[in-house]
């Protein structure tokens, strides 16, 4: 199974290679992805790409809460762009219409879910 570091190899050599992103944006996902994978291995979470959740997501986002709301954005999409790009069958939800998240500035965000298909086959039954 894959983890979370050759994932992220993954992800910036498509980046790199495959859309020819400029390398400030390359370097920008580095740090965000660099940060989500400092902050598994913290809270002691599996590394395993396939057991990354919607805990891990949303524990994550209350970790990068302190940032300007533009950079939590951007974190939070390179994440998801992560996840979508290497094709790991994640649905992402976007619960912001039902669970408003509220910060200090009083604005909404979006949190996104991740959902692998067994996780889709547990909460159906």
């Amino acid at each position: 199974m894959e983890n979370i570091e050759s994932a992220i190899s993954d992800f910036i050599f498509h980046c790199r290679y495959e859309k020819n992103l400029s390398p400030k944006t390359i370097k920008a996902y580095g740090i965000d992805l660099s940060q989500f994978k400092a902050f598994i291995r913290l809270k002691g979470y599996s590394e395993i790409i396939k057991e990354i959740d919607k805990t891990v997501v949303k524990e994550f986002l209350q970790e990068i809460s302190q940032h300007k709301p533009k950079t939590i954005k951007r974190k939070i999409a390179t994440v998801k762009a992560m996840f979508t790009t290497l094709n790991y069958k994640i649905i992402f939800f976007n619960y912001a219409k039902i669970f408003p998240l509220q910060t200090n500035l009083q604005k909404e965000y979006t949190l996104f879910f991740l959902l692998f298909p067994n996780h889709v086959n547990n909460l159906l039954l």
